[in-house]
């Protein structure tokens, strides 16, 4: 019994044996054949790879030769592989533009000679079939800021469009009650009431002595400066300087000054304003009349005839 087990075991791995060798004999000669029809197509007979050495450039034109058709190799390239690109920084691609047709391959031949029997034509087109494009030709601007405007430019009408829609179609309640002219009115009579923003905001502006807003004065700058602290009075413009480009300013000087130019009759002074004393005990400067930088203003009275300002 153990013997024609062992005779139907050597029979069976035989048999695959037998088997894997057919498969290789066709894997092989198929190989060949493969290999015979390349290099009848391409009249090149295929390189070994040699692992420690690149490979020749014949083996990627056979591995690449489906891509790329019969175009030839002529370089490396930026990468090594036989790609087609028109680019400032690598002025020669790894292939010819243009794949070789006969009318190619005779001009090639006739290139070999003396350059001046060709024609002008002749060299265009034996450029041609090498590069796609000149270099004036591909390094002209591509115009695309004219693209990035005109979808900005989209871009914002369509905002515009759905905000325009938003508040037609979907704010359509009326306003609550507290933005109505009488509530404003109220809410501002509290907050001076309540005396609030004595110094720079709204208190500062009401003279709470005959209830009403204090006097308008209008100034114009005589020199550049930032200044709001210690005001320093100093000597009478002339009435050369005086011109129609007045700012108009709310109060910056106290009611006390106001007073003085309303009792002496003075139509216009010079006001010395330092940049702050806080600043100048900062960096330890020392705080005088006309510090650094000081700013020098005109300042009118109301009842001059000087153009108030629209």
């Amino acid at each position: 019994m153990s013997r024609v087990l062992g005779a139907f075991c050597k029979f069976g791995l035989g048999c695959r044996i037998h088997r894997l060798v057919q498969f290789r004999t066709a894997v092989t000669t198929t190989h060949s054949q493969v290999r015979e029809t390349q290099t009848q197509n391409h009249s090149q007979q295929p390189h070994e790879l040699d692992p420690l050495k690149p490979p020749h450039i014949d083996h990627d034109r056979m591995r690449m030769h489906p891509r790329i058709g019969n175009r030839e190799i002529v370089g490396y390239g930026m990468k090594g592989n036989p790609d087609y690109f028109d680019l400032a920084m690598f002025p020669c691609p790894s292939i010819r533009w243009e794949v070789d047709t006969p009318e190619v391959k005779k001009l090639r031949e006739k290139e070999q000679g003396d350059w001046h029997s060709l024609t002008i034509e002749e060299k265009k087109k034996l450029y041609r079939s090498s590069f796609r494009q000149t270099f004036e030709e591909f390094t002209q601007p591509e115009g695309l800021w004219k693209w990035s405007i005109g979808m900005a430019l989209i871009g914002l009408s369509a905002l515009t469009l759905v905000y325009d829609g938003y508040r037609r179609l979907v704010y359509t309640f009326d306003p609550p009650d507290s933005t109505s002219d009488e509530k404003l009115k109220k809410q501002l009579e509290y907050h001076i009431a309540a005396r609030q923003g004595p110094q720079t905001g709204l208190a500062s502006e009401w003279d709470y002595e005959v209830d009403n807003y204090k006097e308008e004065l209008y100034i114009r700058p005589l020199q550049s400066g930032h200044t709001y602290f210690q005001f320093l009075f100093t000597t009478v413009v002339d009435n050369d300087i005086i011109e129609n480009n007045i700012v108009h300013h709310y109060n910056l000087f106290p009611k006390s000054i106001a007073d003085l130019i309303r009792l002496n009759s003075i139509d216009e002074f010079h006001i010395s304003l330092t940049q702050g004393l806080w600043r100048y005990k900062q960096w330890n400067f020392p705080i005088v009349s006309a510090p650094p930088g000081a700013e020098v203003w005109a300042w009118f009275k109301p009842q001059t005839t000087i153009t108030k300002p629209k």
